[in-house]
């Protein structure tokens, strides 16, 4: 598969939370990456590149994507308008492990 990784694919909604609340499970998001998260306890969205791997992560008001909600359409601007609607805070999933304390292994695609 060609790394990086470019384009929509589906995300998998594992667990229910409230930034993705009134978004269909097996919708599509615009993911641009090299690395991934492998799922893990934090992890409540996974997609499939080659791979099953992290979507979103989320500890306590804190929550990372992998994918991009700014250039995701529909379901990426309903997320960034719930970002000013709750107290979540919203990260690139790499930065969210130093910030909560969470142990993230990332892996190269």
């Amino acid at each position: 598969l060609p790394v990086p990784h470019m384009g929509w694919n589906s995300v998998r909604i594992d667990r229910a939370v409230p930034l993705l609340e009134g978004i269909p499970d097996g919708s599509y998001f615009y993911f641009v990456h090299s690395y991934a998260v492998d799922p893990g306890p934090a992890v409540v969205a996974t997609s499939d590149y080659g791979r099953r791997f992290a979507a979103v992560v989320a500890h306590g008001n804190f929550l990372a994507t992998q994918f991009h909600p700014e250039r995701s359409g529909e379901h990426g601007a309903r997320m960034t308008a719930m970002d000013s609607a709750t107290r979540i805070q919203r990260y690139v999933i790499t930065e969210l492990g130093d910030a909560v304390g969470v142990r993230l292994d990332l892996v190269i695609l």
